[in-house]
């Protein structure tokens, strides 16, 4: 198993969308709510955050706050995803967008625009790799 891990935060759909794109080449922890993830932010090695913007209620944007305002934990690279179903309209989606880059997201993953597995592995791929280190 990979040593380093990536924390999911989303809803299962998208969870299958993102295990797929991502494969043996990183582990995969998940969380189903803002709390769990900080625990395990507290208790595991992460290499990079994923968040849906449906996450636990819409809390996407609340985990990404805590993340960056955390010293031991605003160096992690934090990625943003919508997935196929979303219940926002695209006005919505864009002001959500350009919030979570405001508060330090380092992408904005679309699947919308009916992205390959291979682009959505190369943005989380780039993501960890342009990570500050600790």
């Amino acid at each position: 198993m990979p040593s380093d891990n990536i924390l999911i935060c989303e809803v299962p759909e998208a969870v299958e969308r993102l295990h797929k794109a991502i494969g043996d080449n990183y582990g995969i922890i998940l969380a189903q709510t803002v709390e769990d993830a900080v625990s395990l932010l507290k208790s595991r090695r992460i290499r990079l955050i994923i968040c849906g913007e449906d996450f636990d209620g819409s809390r996407m944007l609340e985990l990404l706050t805590q993340v960056k305002t955390d010293e031991k934990t605003r160096h992690l690279p934090f990625m943003c995803f919508r997935h196929l179903h979303s219940r926002f309209s695209p006005e919505v989606i864009q002001g959500i967008k350009m919030s979570a880059e405001l508060l330090g997201a380092c992408r904005f993953i679309d699947e919308a625009f009916n992205l390959k597995d291979a682009e959505i592995f190369k943005a989380i791929h780039d993501c960890i790799m342009q990570a500050q280190p600790v």
